[in-house]
């Protein structure tokens, strides 16, 4: 069910996977759990508080993606990934990935 809920909202938006995981995830994520019941949005920060690159009383998230039954989605991931950080988003930019 998630998976074609992201397909067809990803058409909606009319966007790029890549425009719409790069510039406007958490609008889209927000839009896609809003569809799936039980899906909900979550930021790498909040999974991951070191995540928070500008300090701990800052949210400076880097990006946003549904969890939905234990598994991870974002735009360019409608089947999802088991764990956050195989998100195609982590992948590109693994500096963002603290040690």
């Amino acid at each position: 069910m998630i998976t074609e809920v992201i397909k067809n909202t990803a058409k909606e938006f009319g966007y790029s996977t890549e425009y719409l995981t790069e510039w406007i995830c958490d609008g889209f994520a927000e839009k896609v759990a809003s569809k799936v019941p039980g899906a909900k949005v979550c930021w790498d920060c909040d999974i991951d508080p070191m995540q928070s690159h500008l300090g701990e009383n800052s949210r400076s998230p880097s990006h946003c993606f549904i969890v939905y039954e234990g598994r991870y989605y974002d735009a360019a991931s409608s089947e999802g990934v088991d764990d956050w950080r195989e998100l195609p988003f982590f992948k590109q930019h693994q500096w963002m990935l603290l040690a």
